[in-house]
């Protein structure tokens, strides 16, 4: 019964030191590291090889530092115009810092996982269909600048993001796409007809004004030419006119009388052809004997005239 008991002593003692032993004594592979928590606080990392623990008080988490990927689940995204594609990706990805992933997110692939298929929602939303189909290096690399930003404090490194499959839905892709692609020309047929009228308006508004202009330097020319041949004709006229005239007197042996009567006819004429209210002519013309002697009338009879009609007028008058 003794011997019973102390193989039960042995055995006990055994399998504490075993389950001590398992506790204490870790090994940690070269692609790992090793987070190591005592109670409840934040210790250290420890790299490959024998890592010795203290049971009940310390805990060690292995952190697997391999490059690895999540493989992002198919989703339909609607495009910029409104084309439905049905996507998927791959995100490779490597954790930089063990203590990190651990401590400041909870699940870090779900959360890669969640936030890639809402990155990729807003990325193709911001595009049209061909630009989805033309570009994937292009929001591969967008894609993957994008998750990388927003996992580093969680101590991961995004290296690589792939879109796996495009899927556009085919037929409601092509309808949307020809319709965007008639309505593209029919505002580039609107286009090109208003600014071929607006080209046209303006050319005829020219010419309008080019014709109107030389009409009028035309009509100025043939006025400017008429009214010189009118003076021209005038002046020829005048000047035959005066030397009939001069040529009349010199036939004639003209004295002074003769001259003024001339005067009387051309000068006093022309200074009353006006818009004057007052014409100054020479005194000499008021005296009545000039007068008389310039229509060839005796001093005498102009006298003995002017007597008469005084007379007349002082009758006229003690009569009335």
């Amino acid at each position: 019964m003794q011997d019973i008991l102390q193989i039960g002593i042995v055995v006990a003692v055994a399998i504490t030191a075993i389950i001590f032993a398992a506790n204490t004594i870790n090994i940690v592979s070269p692609y790992e590291k090793a987070v190591i928590v005592r109670l409840g606080k934040f210790k250290e990392e420890r790299e490959q090889g024998i890592v010795l623990v203290l049971p009940f008080i310390e805990k060690l988490t292995r952190v697997d530092m391999r490059e690895r990927l999540i493989d992002v689940p198919e989703q339909d995204v609607i495009t910029k115009d409104n084309a439905i594609v049905t996507v998927d990706a791959v995100v490779f990805f490597k954790i930089i810092t063990a203590k990190d992933v651990l401590f400041h997110v909870q699940n870090f692939k779900q959360s890669t996982t969640n936030l890639a298929q809402t990155t990729l929602r807003n990325l193709i939303g911001d595009i049209e269909l061909d630009q989805v189909l033309s570009s994937r290096d292009a929001m591969n690399e967008k894609l993957r600048s994008t998750l990388d930003i927003a996992t580093d404090p969680w101590g991961v490194k995004i290296t690589k993001v792939e879109l796996k499959e495009i899927k556009p839905r085919i037929a409601a892709a092509m309808d949307k796409q020809a319709e965007a692609e008639r309505l593209k020309r029919a505002v580039m047929t609107t286009a090109e007809g208003e600014k071929e009228a607006a080209i046209r308006k303006a050319e005829g508004e020219k010419e309008a004004i080019l014709l109107k202009a030389n009409a009028e330097a035309t009509a100025i020319k043939v006025t400017a030419i008429a009214k010189a041949e009118a003076i021209e004709v005038t002046s020829k006229a005048e000047a035959s006119r005066f030397t009939k005239i001069l040529g009349s007197i010199k036939a004639g042996e003209p004295n002074k009388p003769t001259l003024d009567v001339l005067y009387i006819e051309n000068a006093i004429g022309k200074i009353a052809d006006g818009n004057a209210t007052k014409i100054y002519v020479p005194q000499d013309l008021l005296n009545p004997v000039v007068f008389g002697d310039l229509l060839g009338l005796s001093k005498e009879g102009v006298t003995q005239k002017t007597t008469e009609e005084k007379l007349k007028k002082k009758s006229q008058e003690k009569g009335g």
